[in-house]
């Protein structure tokens, strides 16, 4: 109880508010529930009615029936709507506050979990979550109350009758469940299988040309047959354990008529107008259904409390501290001592750097020697734990949020843009240079995003103007001139040349044309 409250709270969801929703939708339920078990009595009574030509009794209860009937429709539309609308704010909060956490983590979470996980988190951890406290509980109260409320009639009708037709029951249900549990097991693996057809036929068709090349395109179909005929005779087995459990189910239907035929027929102590059998008949088909979903909400638990877990764990995972210190403008950057490990690896050890405005640093280094390490640390997206970093002279684990967002701009080794950055970098395309490095001067600005998309060349110019267009005290670079042409690099060191003297240049590349722009260069070994 105390997780679940944790949940609710890190997502923004007040027990006020969870509560008060609940109590609306349980008014619906229990008005839902009265109205579908009462209103099949009305055509017992409307079968010995007619047996007995009492017309003005048929007259009224049919009245009544066609009454409840579109009475129990409504309400059920509006029970629906109400638990729509409550799961729908419970899912729209959780994964708001929950995104909203991630991205609030540092470098420490990234190496616990994956991407992969995150997603199944975001898409199935909490709907399931949230369908569980909302719908599933509601609903087993509701299939409680209904099988106890037609529980009650049947016995009140005949007890000898109505313990028969509960025990029946009961052993359809248990039988059915037990044959029913492999399923999760069986769709686990279905969906382990699926996957990995998934994984083969992607692989395919985004490496088909290279494929074609080196002529592997045989040996990788080959892995793709292979894995989808295993996933056709999972499914094929699933479908066909379905197909008994539905047999089951529907052998109770005809099963309880013959029985209740048989004991009215055999029993004289059990004394039924027609009417009354009929009710008796259908009644017994509405509690089936009812207590075979009041034993599933037992294992939609174990799932629940694994979600739970999980939800709970990532909640707890501490976000990134900042402090509350201001700087207007950079002027140098010192690092001292710093020291860092990735699980047992060394990254950095007493390792020292320092920067001032008006100079460009090259950074250069094998693969896993720290490069990308140092701007995580720069941006504290990871923490310095071991050695300090400062930025005129004040700690980076002192400065505000905002100090750091204002001043520092980075361009990411892999180029990523949005559509507000392509638009933001349309309104500067009347500028000649800017033209020219993007190559856009027959090109209409409406076109600029579509245009940007066809190379990783183009892209990374874009998110370089990106940076350049911000104008902070900080340009860090990571790899900027990857994919573009000695032309391209050419520019980018120009604009970078004029504006050197009024920022703080860090350029990590292997590129010799930038390295020679560099006032100091290091080398970091892995």
């Amino acid at each position: 109880m105390k997780s679940i409250k944790n949940i609710l709270s890190n997502c923004h969801i007040t027990i006020t508010f969870f509560l008060m929703q609940h109590g609306i939708c349980f008014l619906f339920l229990l008005i839902s529930t009265a109205t579908s078990v009462y209103s099949p009595s009305y055509i017992g009574k409307l079968i010995d009615s007619v047996q007995n030509m009492q017309y003005n009794n048929v007259i009224f209860y049919s009245k009544a029936l066609i009454l409840l009937t579109i009475i129990a429709l409504i309400i059920e539309y509006w029970k629906a709507n109400r638990y729509n609308y409550f799961e729908a704010k419970m899912n729209i909060a959780s994964r708001q506050a929950i995104m909203q956490r991630i991205t609030n983590t540092n470098a420490d979470f990234w190496e616990k979990y994956s991407i992969g996980n995150l997603e199944t988190l975001l898409d199935k951890d909490i709907p399931q979550f949230n369908s569980f406290l909302v719908s599933d509980v509601s609903n087993a109260v509701g299939n409680l109350l209904s099988f106890l409320g037609i529980a009650w009639y049947i016995l009140r009708v005949n007890i000898k009758l109505g313990v028969v037709i509960i025990g029946l029951v009961i052993f359809f249900v248990v039988v059915q469940k037990i044959y029913t549990l492999p399923l999760n097991y069986k769709l686990q693996r279905m969906k382990e299988v699926e996957t990995q057809t998934n994984t083969y036929s992607n692989d395919i068709l985004n490496n088909i040309e290279s494929y074609y090349l080196i002529d592997n395109v045989k040996s990788a179909f080959s892995l793709y047959a292979k894995s989808n005929k295993l996933l056709f005779e999972q499914f094929f087995k699933i479908k066909n354990h379905y197909q008994i459990s539905l047999i089951i189910s529907q052998s109770f239907n005809l099963i309880s008529i013959i029985v209740i035929l048989s004991v009215w027929i055999l029993d004289s102590s059990i004394n039924l107008s027609p009417g009354q059998l009929i009710n008796v008949i259908l009644y017994t088909q509405k509690l089936y259904v009812p207590l075979f979903k009041i034993g599933e909400v037992f294992l939609q638990y174990k799932s629940f409390c694994v979600v739970s877990n999980r939800l709970n764990l990532l909640v707890k995972i501490p976000l990134r501290n900042y402090g509350s210190k201001e700087v207007t403008s950079i002027q140098k950057i010192e690092i001292t001592d710093l020291t860092k490990k990735i699980d047992t690896k060394v990254i950095f050890d007493k390792f020292n750097m320092s920067i001032h405005k008006g100079k460009i640093l090259g950074i250069t280094g094998e693969n896993g020697s720290g490069k990308t390490t140092l701007i995580k640390l720069l941006r504290r997206f990871d923490v310095v734990y071991n050695g300090t970093i400062t930025i005129n002279d004040v700690d980076i684990n002192e400065l505000s949020q905002e100090s750091l967002l204002k001043g520092i701009s980075v361009m990411p080794q892999k180029a990523t843009v949005s559509v507000d950055d392509i638009e933001e970098i349309a309104c500067y395309v009347n500028n000649n240079e800017l033209l020219n490095f993007l190559n856009l001067d027959e090109v209409p600005k409406k076109q600029v995003y579509n245009y940007t998309l066809k190379s990783g060349g183009e892209l990374q110019k874009i998110c370089f103007l990106k940076v350049f267009l911000e104008n902070k005290d900080v340009l860090i670079l990571d790899e900027p001139t990857a994919s573009m042409d000695m032309k391209s690099e050419e520019i980018v060191g120009d604009l970078l040349a004029k504006i050197k003297w009024d920022k703080i240049i860090i350029i990590i590349t292997h590129r010799k044309y930038l390295l020679s722009m560099c006032d100091e260069i290091i080398t970091l070994n892995a």
